[in-house]
């Protein structure tokens, strides 16, 4: 098992190790950036994503709501 990579906030992130960050795939990962959820900077020819941005996107999310505490009457 490998150990996971902590990243800096500072961090620039290729668009390989972005995609595996997420668990999302390339073509998702540049919906997200022409959406402006996230973003990309160029550097030369490189592509890289700010580890800020993806960390303001993942709080940026829906939150699923814990149902187990509000219990059903009658069921």
């Amino acid at each position: 098992m490998t150990q996971p990579i902590i990243y800096h906030p500072m961090s620039l992130l290729s668009i390989k190790d972005t995609c595996a960050y997420l668990s999302t795939s390339r073509a998702n990962l540049y919906r997200l950036l022409q959406a402006g959820k996230l973003e990309a900077i160029k550097m030369g020819r490189n592509t890289r994503i700010p580890y800020a941005s993806i960390e303001a996107y993942i709080h940026s999310l829906p939150k699923l709501h814990d149902h187990s505490s509000t219990q059903r009457k009658g069921v």
